[in-house]
């Protein structure tokens, strides 16, 4: 079952990782993340006001057809604190076989600024993958068509942290996203 980030973070000691083995063809390392002997998965929040989506999930480059994509979630900074102390840990469970991990870590992280405390992580919005998808009363539901704005909860599987030459980091993939369709709390009302 998915816990919050902060339940996480208050736990860290029931986080283990493994030692990173080779994947694939271009020599990347993976290493498993588990909480309590299962894959780590973190649901962002209770409600469906304070994470956001500021726009549409896509890819660098992309034309816009591509199943898996970046997501971007603006989060509050309590959200923002644990996944900062989750890539702590991470970090020095790494260390000792990863010495530059310090100086190559990419933090899937954006610390707040003028548009606030921001979480990237991947989404598959298409088969074979695909989030599984909910509206407001836990219905399941087809993708949103207009994602500016949308305000979400969402279920994040932790893949595990990738290591490369030049870069490592966390894998974080959108398994479940629950959202309410724009209208239906309309905070504005219609000045026809």
């Amino acid at each position: 079952m998915a816990q919050t980030i902060q339940h996480i973070a208050k736990n860290l000691e029931d986080l283990t990782i493994t030692e990173a083995s080779t994947s694939g063809k271009n020599g990347m390392k993976f290493a498993q993340i588990t909480y309590q002997g299962s894959p780590l998965s973190i649901r962002l929040s209770e409600d469906l006001d304070s994470i956001r989506v500021p726009f549409a999930p896509s890819v660098y480059n992309g034309d816009g057809s591509e199943p898996r994509k970046s997501i971007v979630y603006s989060i509050p900074q309590g959200v923002y604190e644990g996944f900062t102390e989750l890539e702590d840990w991470c970090r020095q469970a790494l260390e000792d076989a990863n010495p530059k991990v310090q100086s190559l870590w990419c933090s899937m992280l954006k610390p707040a600024d003028r548009w606030g405390a921001q979480l990237k992580a991947k989404i598959n919005v298409a088969e074979p993958r695909q989030a599984k998808f909910y509206d407001v009363a836990k219905e399941p539901c087809e993708a949103p068509s207009d994602w500016r704005g949308l305000g979400v909860n969402a279920v994040l599987q932790v893949r595990g942290v990738y290591i490369q030459k030049n870069s490592i980091g966390l894998m974080i993939e959108t398994t479940h996203l629950q959202f309410a369709q724009k209208g239906a709390n309309a905070e504005e009302q219609c000045p026809f």
